[in-house]
């Protein structure tokens, strides 16, 4: 993510003498296909860290942190961000989280806890196995017994 961001905005000598043509060149820090992969880029930290789902605060808070040392800054707000999430879809999840704030979330654990989800569900709707066995007639048989005991 560093390395491409540098690419698109290289020092500004660099820059006047090898402009990016249309349509990669960004016109401003906030592009929204900036902001989309700084999200992810911070996503992909928290998720590293076991943090599935990320605060949009906290999100814009990493953002805009000084020790990511992007030139130009990109000053990320709440508004800023509400009308980029539109470019989210397929790489992000917007997630309400029960205060009412807003949530994001890579769409991958997003896909993967919707099948944990399920499969959790249907084993929990699913039927008991009956199963009518004398274990401690079966466990001395087989010599077992004492782990029944402990």
């Amino acid at each position: 993510m560093w390395t491409s961001d540098h690419g698109v905005f290289p020092d500004a000598c660099i820059q006047e003498k090898h402009p990016l043509p249309e349509p990669s060149a960004l016109d401003a820090g906030t592009d929204e296909r900036r902001v989309r992969a700084l999200t992810v880029e911070i996503l992909e930290q928290a998720a590293s860290n076991g943090n599935t789902l990320s605060p949009q605060k906290d999100v814009i808070l990493k953002i805009r942190a000084p020790d990511l040392n992007l030139s130009p800054a990109c000053e990320v707000n709440r508004d800023i961000m509400t009308v980029v999430e539109e470019f989210f879809p397929g790489t992000i999840e917007l997630v309400e989280m029960d205060n009412g704030d807003r949530a994001y979330q890579l769409h991958r654990l997003s896909e993967m806890g919707e099948l944990i989800r399920n499969v959790v569900n249907k084993r929990i709707k699913g039927q008991r196995h009956q199963i009518k066995a004398d274990w401690r007639k079966r466990c001395a048989t087989t010599g077992k017994i004492a782990a029944l005991v402990l």
